[in-house]
């Protein structure tokens, strides 16, 4: 054949062909490699932040959520709080520490419970005219607890169940702690032994150091997106966005100074 201007031009593009398409091969290797070190490095950093958050969660930190009223007006339902997990393991539980644990019933459900630290090993309680007594260890007269701390609906109603009316004085045993609710009229705890009857052997008014789990010491907060709102008289359901509790971080009653027994 002749060779024509168009047959030059054809193949010339022929001859280009292969090298553009060697060029477009060597850039999507290249784009792929820079993929694959993203993802590789993606999976690193992914796995080296789970593991700092499993050993934070496991030896220092981690959240738990209240369920319940029973610690009203201290810590709400549903609110999200942190608790330590180191403090018990080097030290013993301080007065008035807010802890959680779980109970010795007997029930075969492993139940978290938070209270408050009232009386520690040793002491001597009383409860009269609705009042709380104390009595430490190495003093003789019972001092009367002022708890300013506790809810107007709360305030001189601490009194023990109908069913355990013949004991008003409980000796803590050594290594033991007697814990309430700040919600005192409407709670089961160390009063009631943890249930609503305190008539088996096996039930106690106490619980151990080792049954103590975590203790308390961030709120976090409880932020509703699904909060419910009904229209009344159209009865219409509508979503909303709302703070159920608000956050506190360090400012939450987890500590308090009984100046009457120092």
């Amino acid at each position: 054949t002749e060779n024509t201007p168009e047959n030059e031009n054809l193949e010339l593009e022929s001859v280009q062909k292969p090298e553009d398409s060697s060029e477009e091969l060597a850039g999507k290797k290249e784009k792929n490699e820079d993929f694959l070190a993203y993802f590789k490095d993606l999976i690193k950093d992914l796995a080296i932040i789970l593991l700092v958050v499993v050993f934070i969660r496991t030896f220092f930190v981690t959240p738990f959520q209240i369920s319940g009223h029973s610690m009203d007006e201290s810590f709400s339902d549903k609110e999200y709080i942190l608790v330590d997990l180191l403090s018990y393991r080097i030290s013993d539980p301080a007065r008035w520490d807010a802890v959680v644990f779980i109970p010795n019933i007997k029930n075969g459900v492993k139940k978290y419970f938070i209270k408050r630290v009232i009386w520690l090993p040793g002491e001597t309680i009383k409860f009269e005219w609705w009042e709380v007594y104390i009595k430490q260890k190495w003093k003789e007269d019972s001092i009367k607890l002022n708890e300013p701390y506790l809810s107007e609906t709360n305030k001189w109603k601490t009194d023990i169940p109908i069913f355990v009316l013949w004991k008003k004085e409980f000796e803590i045993p050594e290594w033991s702690y007697f814990v309430m609710w700040d919600n005192r009229t409407n709670s089961s705890d160390s009063r009631s032994c943890f249930t609503y009857t305190c008539t088996w052997d096996w039930l106690s008014h106490f619980i151990k150091k080792s049954d103590i789990s975590w203790r308390v010491f961030l709120s976090i907060w409880y932020f509703s997106i699904f909060d419910q709102v009904w229209v009344i008289p159209t009865q219409i359901k509508f979503w909303s966005l709302s703070w159920e509790v608000k956050p506190r971080f360090f400012n939450i009653p987890n500590k308090w100074n009984y100046d009457e027994i120092k």
